[in-house]
């Protein structure tokens, strides 16, 4: 959207081998804003599209680039 302020869609898939397992599957958006070269700030939310899937899942955070 600019150069500091962005967002972004995903589809999240978590499967495993294990019998007796559930497919997780979510549906993922968030914005992200860039404070730093090397420091950006997070926010989103996780929405689940399967029964073993959690519901709803909002998240903040930062992210640090080294």
């Amino acid at each position: 959207m600019t150069d500091k302020f962005s967002t972004y869609v995903e589809i999240f898939t978590d499967f495993t081998t294990e019998s007796d397992s559930e497919l997780v599957a979510t549906f993922d958006t968030g914005v992200t804003y860039l404070i730093a070269e090397n420091l950006q700030l997070d926010a989103g939310v996780n929405i689940g599209l399967t029964q073993a899937s959690d519901d709803f899942n909002p998240f903040v955070g930062f992210s640090v680039r080294f």
